[in-house]
């Protein structure tokens, strides 16, 4: 596919000095729908974030930020970026798509609020049109003239860091690019193999200009996807950025769209057969795959002492009713790379369903054999989106590490044909308490 695999590595380093912050996700005032300055304020200090992107996107979100969010942000000693909706998401009120005037009027909040350090635009790399080398230097200018030094951020996905001609494009007119991580080219938030290599690149191609970069996690649904993330995967991306901040590779990390709002779910169902945890695989709608697609989860199975043969059952379900289109997606269990069992989506219903026992017996070797579950594409969707769960395997005669998937431990992932994705999902009712403590332990 072209992206390093790289293995996500936890920091042995203590948390590094520089940049924690979290962006919009802001407590809102339930008589008004309008931004709870304090409550926010106060959930981002909880979080031990140092630093808060305000999105300003709808009306009053302007007005509130100038009289009430940043007086009160600057008592509370928390840094500030305002962050800038581009033309292709509709430019902000009250000044819409012109920019002069938005680096105007924030230079002019920071001369009175300095703990105003910086400005960012999303979508950058989607607006060049707009964001002309020329014109990023005029808002530059524009800033300079009323409060000089204030930084210039730009959101840059992948497709657009990789290349080292977009870096030396756009580079010298910003001050850093906020890298939002998605796992490229097959946009999901499942997956952090790709993770490390692909801020390796970004560091590499932003330091030709001198240019800071900020990892940002995604802690809310990215629109297409079918599974949004859980906890366990904002720690894991999270955790590369701290290691690269500990390393002095970037400096900083900026939550996407973390829920402030105690209580709150990420969208998601608990799609666990009992507790809270399973192993899911997802293909998202609209998308294509090409005969050979899948992604797998893989893990050891070792004979009991005494035992002779061994065989699994595993519970399993998806979101294809029975009846459905027939002979593209398929459950599937291989043993030393062998398949012991099969079963076509479109011939369940979406309950959970148990398999005849599969004898892996055959496949050991010195009392033990690789597990592999997956989902298969015997013949390319271009739009056939799928949700498919396996939990609760039930093993005779031998064993494994983790049976009930309420953790990720033990199982290891691989994929081929792009986009169809695995990982070890963890639904939790109250998803934006939990990843605001998970985030918070790893920001202390």
């Amino acid at each position: 596919m072209g992206l390093s695999t790289t293995a996500v590595t936890p920091a042995t380093a203590a948390p590094a000095a520089g940049t924690k912050a979290t962006y919009a996700g802001e407590v809102t005032n339930a008589a008004t729908g309008r931004i709870d300055s304090d409550a926010t304020i106060s959930r981002v200090k909880a979080m031990n974030a140092n630093t808060y992107a305000y999105l300003v996107w709808r009306a009053n979100e302007w007005e509130d930020f100038k009289t009430d969010f940043m007086p009160k942000a600057q008592a509370a000693g928390l840094k500030v970026w305002v962050y800038i909706t581009p033309p292709s998401e509709g430019s902000p009120p009250p000044y819409g798509s012109d920019y002069i005037r938005w680096a105007q009027e924030i230079a002019t909040v920071r001369a009175t609020y300095p703990n105003l350090t910086a400005w960012a635009i999303d979508d950058f790399n989607a607006n060049v049109g707009k964001f002309t080398p020329a014109y990023l230097q005029r808002l530059r200018d524009a800033a300079n003239a009323i409060s000089p030094g204030l930084d210039l951020y730009a959101t840059v996905y992948w497709s657009a860091l990789k290349n080292t001609s977009f870096a030396d494009t756009y580079g010298p007119k910003l001050d850093g690019f906020i890298f939002p991580f998605r796992d490229e080219p097959y946009t999901n938030t499942m997956g952090t193999a790709t993770v490390t290599g692909q801020l390796n690149t970004v560091v590499a191609n932003a330091a030709r200009t001198g240019d800071k970069v900020f990892l940002m996690p995604y802690a809310s649904k990215l629109s297409s996807a079918v599974v949004p993330p859980d906890v366990n995967y904002v720690k894991a991306v999270t955790q590369v950025g701290l290691t690269f901040m500990s390393q002095g590779k970037i400096p900083g990390i900026v939550q996407y769209n973390l829920p402030l709002t105690a209580g709150q779910g990420n969208g998601d169902t608990n799609r666990a057969r009992t507790g809270t945890g399973a192993l899911r695989f997802e293909v998202e709608p609209n998308t294509a795959t090409t005969a050979g697609s899948y992604a797998a989860a893989s893990t050891t199975v070792t004979l009991n002492a005494g035992s002779t043969t061994c065989s699994m059952v595993a519970f399993n379900t998806d979101t294809a009713p029975n009846g459905g289109t027939a002979g593209y997606h398929f459950k599937q269990a291989l043993a030393g790379g062998t398949l012991v069992w099969e079963r076509d989506v479109a011939t369940d219903g979406t309950g959970w369903y148990t398999n005849s026992p599969a004898n892996l017996t055959p496949y050991l070797v010195n009392g033990s054999t690789t597990l592999t579950l997956r989902l298969y594409d015997k013949k390319g969707v271009s739009n056939y989106a799928l949700d498919v769960s396996f939990d609760d395997l039930a093993l005779t005669g031998c064993h494994l590490s983790n049976s009930t998937f309420e953790t990720p431990a033990g199982w290891t992932f691989s994929r081929a044909g792009g986009w169809v994705f695995g990982a070890v999902n963890q639904f939790n009712a109250d998803y934006s308490g939990a990843v605001h403590a998970a985030v918070a332990a790893q920001f202390s």
